[in-house]
């Protein structure tokens, strides 16, 4: 059986950790868009964040599922 993998993300507000997860999962916990969470992986979204009041999210390692 082929084993697949998934991308992890964290999303942090500043120096802040707020959660870990799928963009899916995050989508459904933080009640934004998965569009929205990806967009927070984004350069753009990290240099808009000077002030750091938005969330910004950083990919992790992947982890391998079955």
């Amino acid at each position: 059986m082929k084993k697949s993998k998934r991308k992890i993300y964290a999303i942090y507000r500043g120096d802040e950790f707020i959660d870990v997860g799928t963009i899916k999962e995050l989508s459904k916990r933080l009640g934004k868009t998965q569009e929205a969470i990806y967009f927070m992986t984004t350069p753009v979204a990290k240099r808009r964040d000077i002030n750091y009041n938005h969330l910004v999210a950083y990919q992790l390692e992947d982890e391998e599922i079955e």
